[in-house]
């Protein structure tokens, strides 16, 4: 997110589920999302949704079945939106490290 490899977010605990919440500063428009996770051997399956405001979520993107493991570039259809959450229901200690 900041493109400093050297910095990154982590899961606080193995405990189902985690997420991973973004507040852009204004509306924003992303028509792909690239998720660089840490460990690049092991697979993550995650859902992705978006809110404008918040409270109401849409999700745009479900890789709840993925088996793919390492970086993820996926197609997404988030137009206008002021917040991004990532949900992780694996019992994992994750690390997010670009996105």
């Amino acid at each position: 997110i900041d493109g400093d490899h050297a910095t990154r977010w982590c899961a606080s605990s193995a405990d189902t589920p985690s997420w991973y919440q973004i507040q852009f500063k204004s509306m924003t428009v992303a028509d792909y999302i690239e998720i660089d996770w840490e460990i690049q051997n092991q697979w993550v399956q995650y859902t992705i949704e978006t809110s404008r405001d918040g409270k109401k979520w849409k999700k745009v993107l479900d890789a709840s079945k993925n088996t793919k493991a390492g970086s993820t570039l996926e197609k997404v259809n988030a137009k206008y939106q002021k917040y991004l959450k990532i949900n992780i229901p694996q019992s994992l200690m994750l690390e997010i490290l670009q996105m």
